[in-house]
């Protein structure tokens, strides 16, 4: 925004990592994509949260908010599903994505830095 570079460093972060976040978007389509249709496989014959692509996609959903299946725990095959999806989604996922948007924040608070005529929030107000 125009009216303080600090309140610009917001919107100019997003702004700049909006064309990596949308890659990111993609990729992680498709990791669930490919994530969901391994579980659906294995699963999809032995138990009612795999038994289609739309439950595996909710059983999904919900892993990724924390809610792990009904005994999983009983299971090997559901142990090392599990593993993995906890290790590619919360390890790698998340953390690409917060990589993405610390790295557009320091390129605009590098910008907004250099700045000379910035000073604080209200002297800047009230002197405009």
């Amino acid at each position: 925004t125009g009216l303080h570079p600090r309140l610009g460093i917001l919107t100019g972060t997003v702004r700049n990592a909006l064309d990596d976040l949308m890659h990111a978007g993609v990729l992680i389509a498709v990791v669930n994509c490919c994530l969901a249709a391994m579980g659906y496989w294995r699963f999809g014959s032995e138990r009612a949260d795999f038994g289609n692509l739309g439950e595996t996609f909710a059983t999904s959903l919900e892993m990724l908010l924390g809610n792990l299946p009904q005994g999983w725990s009983g299971l090997p095959a559901m142990q090392l599903y599990i593993l993995i999806f906890v290790a590619i989604v919360f390890f790698l996922v998340q953390n690409f994505l917060l990589a993405i948007i610390v790295e557009a924040y320091m390129t605009v608070r590098g910008e907004y830095v250099a700045l000379e005529t910035e000073q604080q929030f209200p002297v800047d107000v009230w002197n405009s």
